[in-house]
């Protein structure tokens, strides 16, 4: 009998141990994959077809990864705020494992992927499973979920 009730506490207690992470980001939460982009860095009035930019952000927990699958651009890390109809994205890195992340202080690097600056509010325009669409004073982004 002790033996049964020392079991069950140490069961009780490795469960007690075991702290699972969630995320409550709805919709927002996966990969999302940039398919136009209306901005007045390159001109685009009537929008660009970003389809095979290969361009996309990534989104759990309070980060949001940028990547670029073709491998023209360096991956980024961001952490990143929802809150209503707002996306707050800020603190930018470049992914480096080996060498340490390297924070990013100009924006430039973040102009590719419809960012402007080192720390943006856009408002969500749209949100679902399947679409997002963002807006913020410099540009228009649609994406799709993978």
């Amino acid at each position: 009998m002790k033996r049964i009730f020392l079991y069950i506490i140490g069961i009780g207690l490795l469960m007690a141990g075991c702290d699972k992470e969630s995320s409550d980001n709805g919709d927002l939460d996966g990969f999302w994959q940039m398919t136009e982009k209306m901005d007045g860095f390159c001109g685009t009035m009537g929008g660009a077809d970003m389809r095979q930019s290969g361009l996309t952000w990534a989104f759990q927990g309070h980060i949001l990864e940028l990547r670029d699958v073709t491998d023209h651009q360096k991956d980024i890390m961001m952490s990143f705020e929802h809150k209503g109809g707002e996306l707050r994205v800020y603190n930018p890195y470049f992914v480096e494992r080996d060498s340490g992340d390297i924070k990013i202080t100009d924006a430039t690097p973040l102009i590719p992927y419809g960012i402007s600056q080192t720390d943006e509010t856009f408002q969500v325009v749209e949100l679902s499973s399947s679409e997002m669409v963002l807006s913020s004073t410099n540009c228009s982004l649609r994406f799709r979920k993978y």
